[in-house]
């Protein structure tokens, strides 16, 4: 049987990677975007931002699996639209608004323990 324990540094490791990672799908989403807008008036900018934001994350995978930096497997696709979710929503709301929402969700979990 394998071992999988992770240590705490670890952790922080691929913490702070997947924080990188969404912080450059979100600037680059918010590139596209910016460019998309004068082209696609029609569409909503928040539908906009989420659907690229998706896209761009799942391209990302798609590099990394061709390039070798990651084993393809299906739960991949999972994170890297939940990366696109949390991209899309740094996008829309900010930087700031993200801490606050995961502030309330330590102070609601807190509170659920107590």
């Amino acid at each position: 049987m394998p071992n999988l324990t992770i240590t705490m540094g670890e952790i922080m490791q691929y913490g702070s990677y997947v924080m990188l990672l969404v912080v450059a799908i979100a600037t680059a989403t918010d590139i596209i975007v910016q460019v998309m807008k004068g082209v696609l008036k029609n569409i909503s900018t928040n539908v906009l931002v989420f659907i690229v934001s998706i896209v761009v994350s799942l391209l990302v995978l798609a590099i990394a699996s061709a390039t070798g930096v990651l084993t393809f497997a299906w739960w991949w696709v999972v994170v890297a639209v939940f990366v696109g979710f949390v991209a899309a929503f740094v996008g829309m709301y900010g930087y700031d608004k993200l801490l606050q929402t995961i502030e309330q969700l330590k102070k609601s979990a807190g509170d659920l323990t107590e």
